[in-house]
């Protein structure tokens, strides 16, 4: 099996899903800057260990951090008191 991928309206990688099955979900900025990519096994439900990472850039749009992120529960459960 080979990694497939989907694309927006504007011709970005919206989705790629591995030859494993996990999927990883891309997020744009204005100007077209990759600024969140979220993996797992599940990007619907988020359940399971997924991890996320976030992009940051400057103002003449060059990167300047990348934040990795691990939710072990599902976004809204991390909200739960």
């Amino acid at each position: 099996m080979t990694t497939g991928y989907y694309y927006d309206g504007l011709d970005r990688v919206a989705k790629q899903v591995g030859a494993d099955e996990i999927e990883g979900v891309f997020e744009y900025d204005a100007f077209g800057n990759v600024v969140c990519r979220m993996d797992g096994p599940d990007t619907e439900t988020y359940e399971g260990l997924n991890r996320a990472f976030e992009y940051d850039f400057d103002r003449l749009g060059g990167q300047i951090a990348i934040s990795i992120l691990t939710m072990w529960k599902s976004p809204s459960a991390l909200l739960e008191v």
